[in-house]
């Protein structure tokens, strides 16, 4: 999709690329210990973007501008969590043996079904 094309363009020292091998945008290796401030959340982001080989700024990205930081965000279509992932299309990709009526809303479990769908 969309997002992973983003992601391979992603360069390790924060430019975009493109496939004739030019750069753009800014240099922001200021960034590259990005963090959420909540430890959960920056461990759930480390694992699932080795995981699932999604660069951690870029789901970091995700998260800032779907919920803002918020994991117990709910839009209006129903999205939930960090990711603003939609359950009646992406609960097959909840772990087996997860309880509770909204696991989307748990950090962990949002943010890996949020990288999984990247």
């Amino acid at each position: 999709g969309q997002a992973s094309e983003l992601s391979a363009l992603l360069s390790s020292d924060g430019q975009y690329g493109d496939s004739n091998g030019l750069s753009y945008g800014i240099n922001n290796s200021e960034y590259s210990n990005v963090s959420s401030g909540n430890l959960s959340v920056d461990e759930a982001v480390d694992k699932a973007s080795k995981d699932y080989n999604v660069d951690k700024k870029l789901i970091m990205g995700v998260i800032n501008q779907e919920s803002s930081f918020n994991p117990n965000a709910v839009s209006s279509a129903g999205a939930q969590g960090l990711m603003q992932v939609i359950p009646r299309f992406h609960m097959d990709k909840v772990p087996e043996g997860t309880t509770g009526d909204r696991p989307l809303l748990d950090p962990v479990i949002n943010i890996r079904v949020g990288v999984h769908v990247l």
